[in-house]
């Protein structure tokens, strides 16, 4: 990821093109690990990371960088030109929930994200001032913080929100 990157950031540099790193933070995911445990938050993080790879263009490159932290790179790509499809992602994953299969039941787990975007060369020029920038933004705009992961449902009179399976 980083090589591929540099390179990224060399060829935005030389041809004086526009890249973005998008970091994407799992809000929720110690509560994941203290409620459940860790094999289920790796496959909620797998689950996730699969979901945000095919969202994503074909040419974006997604990493899990740290612990609940995602690092997306997208070349060529603007600040404007990405955030209406970064909006559409967040909004679905703030309503919907994902279900992990674990020791015979079936765990449905929200994700509660919050993001930020750096662009190069206007929030830095290299992958440390771009990721500080991101991470930054990330902070300054948390979305829908409030922790939610949750058992499985008892049926009710209420609609439910639509589930997506990816187990």
């Amino acid at each position: 990821f980083v090589e591929r990157l540099i390179s990224y950031l060399c060829l935005a540099e030389r041809y004086h093109h526009h890249l973005c790193i998008l970091v994407v933070n799992i809000e929720n995911l110690t509560q994941i690990k203290e409620q459940y445990n860790l094999i289920i938050a790796d496959q909620f993080l797998m689950v996730l990371g699969k979901y945000l790879k095919y969202k994503l263009r074909r040419e974006d490159m997604i990493t899990s960088w740290q612990d609940g932290i995602f690092v997306v790179s997208m070349y060529p790509s603007t600040k404007e030109g990405i955030l209406p499809r970064i909006e559409k992602i967040f909004k679905f994953l703030k309503y919907y929930n994902f279900q992990i299969s674990y020791d015979q039941e079936i765990i449905e787990l929200q994700a509660q994200c919050s993001y930020g975007i750096a662009q190069f060369p206007d929030d830095g020029r290299d992958i440390q001032s771009l990721n500080d920038a991101a991470k930054a933004q990330c902070l300054k705009t948390r979305k829908a913080v409030h922790v939610e992961a949750l058992l499985p449902r008892i049926p009710n009179n209420r609609k439910r929100t639509p589930i997506i399976r990816m187990i």
